[in-house]
């Protein structure tokens, strides 16, 4: 009799622990590629997988044939892309359309959209599979029709000099300003690819495009592994919080705010980037330990002063008002029962950080604490969560 009960609680501790353990890796691997907005006009491999997941149903093929239909899913979001996605958002409707309070389809790739595809990707990950790359830009099958227009890249610009359909690249102004995932383009992209090639163990390749002096503004497999490296080797910052194990290879919010918090600190890691290797050895060394250290000189650092409301319910809105607020990767609320991380703000600049109480969050008095990348937290407040 107690063999057998004890059979019982070692069967439905067994499959519990297979039911938590299905729902990290479901986790893990929806957040792996759906990760931006898309778009009329937006370019990327997720804009090649998206199309490949409509063209997988004939209920919401992008066409019968010629540009965009299936064998020949292009990188390019068009008003083509647009219909077939209206047809998937119809045909999920309780999973997208009514959980986000629309009245009909968008017709753009949403966070409720971004969740249904990145579940259908887990069930079947061939969508992903021979996606562009750093060696081959251009998707095979690829051709341009009047209204799927479909960029076509013959060579990769090796420095930020004009060259021919330049114009078009999105720009580097000094900071981090967009999610960048694999096979997107643009100067922060070559920029990014230089931060990367500061530091050793982040390098992207010790030779050919994408090292250093040779860094391109196409964000390839590469890159992305390089990302990863580095989203692990900060793993404390950028990788556990999200209740994942490892990077995930996208550039998003947390990665950016970290990675213009080092140029801040340091302007000099782009420009030593860009010397030969022959010349950079030293460099690496000593700009990797600039960013393992970490350290932010006082006038720079966050500095919040007071939030408004003191107090909200599931859903509401917090500001946080103060100086620097710029810099901060997150946010902690955190009492003697719970804790809650909160990466996503609704806005944020130098003077103010807005976000959402998450929806799942307990009543209560809770320390609300800031921080980024040079401290685990940054002064504390209280906030109450109400009913």
């Amino acid at each position: 009799m107690i063999f057998k009960s004890h059979s019982k609680f070692f069967t439905s501790l067994t499959l519990c622990l297979l039911l938590v353990s299905s729902f990290t890796v479901v986790k893990s691997a929806e957040a792996a590629f759906f990760a931006r907005e898309l778009k009329i006009g937006s370019q990327g491999n997720d804009v090649l997988v998206l199309q490949r997941i409509l063209n997988s149903d004939t209920a919401t093929r992008v066409a019968s044939s010629g540009s965009g239909s299936p064998g020949n899913e292009t990188t390019y979001f068009g008003q083509l892309t647009k219909q077939a996605l209206v047809k998937f958002q119809d045909k999920y409707a309780g999973e997208i359309i009514i959980l986000a309070n629309l009245e009909t389809a968008s017709g753009y790739v949403d966070s409720y959209t971004m969740r249904k595809l990145n579940a259908i990707i887990v069930k079947n990950p061939k969508f992903i599979e021979n996606l562009v790359t750093e060696s081959n830009p251009t998707p095979t099958n690829t051709t341009e029709t009047a209204v799927n227009v479909v960029p076509k890249v013959t060579s990769v610009p090796k420095t930020t000099t004009a060259t021919s359909g330049s114009a078009s690249l999105f720009p580097f102004n000094g900071t981090f300003t967009r999610t960048l995932t694999l096979g997107m383009s643009g100067y922060d992209v070559q920029m990014l690819q230089k931060f990367l090639n500061s530091s050793s163990d982040t390098k992207i390749a010790s030779t050919g495009a994408g090292s250093p002096g040779n860094e391109t503004t196409y964000f390839g497999q590469l890159t992305k592994n390089a990302v990863i490296k580095y989203q692990n080797k900060y793993a404390t910052k950028l990788v556990f919080p999200k209740g994942f194990y490892s990077g995930d290879g996208i550039f998003d919010s947390t990665t950016r705010n970290m990675v213009n918090l080092a140029i801040a600190s340091n302007p000099q890691i782009l420009a030593q980037s860009t010397q030969n290797t022959s010349n950079n050895s030293n460099s690496q060394t000593q700009t990797s330990t600039t960013n393992t250290g970490s350290q932010i000189s006082t006038e720079n650092a966050p500095d919040p002063k007071y939030i408004d409301p003191i107090s909200g319910k599931q859903g509401d809105i917090i500001t946080i008002h103060g100086n620097n607020l710029n810099l901060v990767n997150g946010i902690l609320l955190k009492n003697d029962i719970s804790f809650y991380y909160i990466w996503d703000f609704t806005s944020q600049d130098a003077n103010k950080i807005s976000f959402m109480l998450p929806y799942d969050i307990s009543t209560g008095a809770y320390n609300l604490s800031l921080f980024d990348q040079s401290t685990d937290y940054i002064k504390s407040t209280r906030l109450t969560i109400l009913n």
